[in-house]
């Protein structure tokens, strides 16, 4: 008499592979989220400069484009994220955590027009109204 436990282990393991793959592609995409929606009506792009914590992006965003930024999941209590338009009209914004989804937007002469900062978990997954 033999007993074969290759069978349920294999297929255990193949849906706990499953189940794991799943969960990490879920965490992925919940993460909070920074946009920076650029005006479509503006001349030129601009030069951006996007802080978070230690780590600095320098790019430049051109009109009618979206960026988006995803932050940490769980963020230390004096985390500091800092947007800024350094060159065209030092207009800047300091986020600080908790939130959920950030939409920063720069008007056509290159300044910060508005921002909306939204606590809602499932604003992550959808545009919002311009």
């Amino acid at each position: 008499m033999r007993l074969s436990l290759g069978l349920p282990i294999k297929r255990i393991s193949k849906y706990l592979f499953r189940l794991l793959f799943t969960w990490s592609v879920f965490w992925y995409f919940c993460r909070p989220i920074v946009v920076i929606h650029y005006s479509p009506e503006a001349p030129s792009d601009v030069a951006y400069f996007f802080l978070e914590n230690s780590h600095t992006t320098k790019s430049a965003i051109n009109p009618g484009e979206r960026i988006r930024f995803y932050t940490d999941m769980f963020p230390e209590p004096d985390e500091l994220i800092d947007f800024s338009l350094p060159f065209s009209s030092r207009d800047g914004v300091e986020i600080h955590p908790p939130f959920s989804r950030v939409d920063i937007y720069v008007d056509a002469g290159s300044h910060i027009e508005r921002t909306l900062i939204s606590q809602n978990f499932f604003a992550r997954f959808y545009k919002t109204d311009e």
